[in-house]
C-alpha cells in the first residue's frame, strides 16, 4: 500500500533528517508556471446556502484514499461507502460551515461523501490534478462549503519540469466575510516523506514559495478598497515542532505567517497518530496537518480561535486495516478544525 511506503521512508527520514541544517541552499529547482484553471464544481444546491455571521468554522480532513471501489481486490465500493459513513459521522460532529479536504479523487466520491451527511453542504468543487486527457490522479483536493465561494481555482503542478517540482498542485478559493473583508484559502497537500529526501523537500519548499507568488499576485489584482486575510490549510507532512523535522526547511515559505500549532504540546495536537499492529509500520505521533494564518486574523476585525483535534476515525490498534474496511478506520488522520470570530461576537 502507498500509505505503508509512504511512513516506512518516514522512518528513514526521522533518522537522518538531523543532517538537513543548511539544506535551504540546496532545494531543487522547478521550471515553468502551474496550470491555472477553475476547478471542477461537483454540485451546487442553492437552497442549502447560509448567510456569514459572527462565526465561521474552518475544518481540514485528508480521508486517506477515498477512491472509487475499483481499483483491486481491497478497495471495494462496500468499502467506498462505509468509509463515507464513517467520515461523515466525524464531519456531521464538527459541523464546519467550510470542510477543505484531501485525497478525494473525484467529482462523483464528493458527491458521495456529502450524501452521507445529516446536513449536506451547499457546494462542493474538487480539483482534477494530473497531464493527459486521463486526468489519473487520485489525490484530488476538494472543498464543501455552506456559503458561497468565490474563484475556486486549481494550480496543477504536474507539466512543470525539473528535479523540485511539486507533486500534484493547489486548490485557492476565498469567501467573502461581510464589511469588506474576504478569505482567501489555500487548500494543499505537500509531498510525502518517502523516497528521497532533499526531493521531498525541495518539491514541499517549491509548492509553498509557488503559492506565496500566487497570493501576492491575487492581492496585487484586487485593487484598494477591501481587506483580505489568507489562510493556508491542509496536510503538509512536516511537523516543525517534532524534533526529527528538525532543521527541515520545507515550510520556510511561510516563515511571516503564523502557525498556530506553535507552542501547543503534541498530545494536543497529533493528527497521525501512532497505529500498531506490525513494529515496522510503527512510527511517532506527529501534526501533519496545519492551519497557517496572516497576522491580521489574530488582530480583527476578524479573529482565529485556538484550532483542535477531533481525534476518531483511526483504528490505532491495527494499521494493516485500510479505510472502510471496519466500522473504525475512516482515515490514517484525525481532522482539524478552528472558528473564526468577529471582534464584536
Amino acid at each position: 500500500m502507498q500509505g505503508r511506503r509512504i511512513w516506512a521512508g518516514w522512518l528513514v527520514l526521522c533518522l537522518s533528517v538531523g543532517s538537513l541544517t543548511g539544506w535551504a541552499q540546496a532545494i531543487l529547482p522547478v521550471e515553468g508556471e502551474p496550470a491555472v484553471e477553475p476547478a471542477v464544481q461537483a454540485f451546487e444546491a442553492p437552497d442549502h446556502y447560509t448567510e456569514p455571521g459572527d462565526q465561521l468554522r474552518v475544518c481540514s480532513y485528508n480521508i486517506q484514499d477515498f477512491f472509487e471501489g475499483t481499483d483491486d481486490g481491497r478497495r471495494t465500493w462496500e468499502h467506498a461507502h462505509r468509509q463515507a459513513r464513517l467520515a461523515g459521522a466525524i464531519i456531521d460532529d464538527i459541523d464546519a460551515d467550510l470542510l477543505v479536504l484531501q485525497e478525494i479523487e473525484s467529482a462523483r466520491m464528493l458527491r458521495i461523501l456529502n450524501d452521507s451527511l445529516e446536513r449536506p453542504y451547499a457546494v462542493g468543487y474538487v480539483t482534477t490534478f494530473g497531464s493527459g486527457a486521463g486526468r489519473l490522479n487520485r489525490l484530488n483536493l476538494a472543498v464543501l462549503s455552506r456559503l458561497p465561494l468565490q474563484g475556486v481555482t486549481e494550480l496543477d503542478f504536474t507539466e512543470m519540469n525539473g528535479p523540485g517540482r511539486p507533486t500534484r498542485g493547489l486548490m485557492r478559493f476565498h469567501v467573502e466575510l461581510g464589511e469588506a473583508t474576504s478569505l482567501l484559502v489555500y487548500n494543499l497537500h505537500l509531498k510525502a516523506n518517502w523516497g528521497d529526501q532533499r526531493r521531498n523537500i525541495s518539491q514541499r519548499h517549491n509548492a509553498l514559495t509557488l503559492l506565496r507568488q500566487d497570493q501576492a499576485e491575487w492581492l496585487a489584482a484586487q485593487g484598494d478598497g477591501s481587506r483580505t486575510e489568507v489562510m493556508v490549510v491542509g496536510d503538509f507532512n512536516v511537523d516543525p515542532d517534532v524534533p526529527s523535522f528538525a532543521g527541515d526547511p520545507s515550510l520556510e515559505p511561510l516563515d511571516d505567517l503564523v502557525d498556530l500549532w506553535a507552542g501547543r504540546p503534541l498530545e494536543e495536537r497529533i493528527t497521525v497518530p501512532t497505529r500498531y499492529g506490525v513494529a515496522d509500520l510503527e512510527f511517532p505521533p506527529v501534526a501533519f496537518d496545519r492551519f497557517y494564518i496572516t497576522e491580521g486574523l489574530t488582530e480583527g476585525p476578524w479573529i482565529a480561535g485556538q484550532p483542535y483535534v477531533m481525534s476518531k476515525g483511526v483504528n490505532i490498534d491495527d494499521v494493516r486495516v485500510v479505510a472502510g474496511e471496519d466500522e473504525i478506520t475512516a482515515s490514517d488522520h484525525y481532522p482539524i478544525f478552528l472558528d473564526l470570530y468577529h471582534s464584536r461576537h
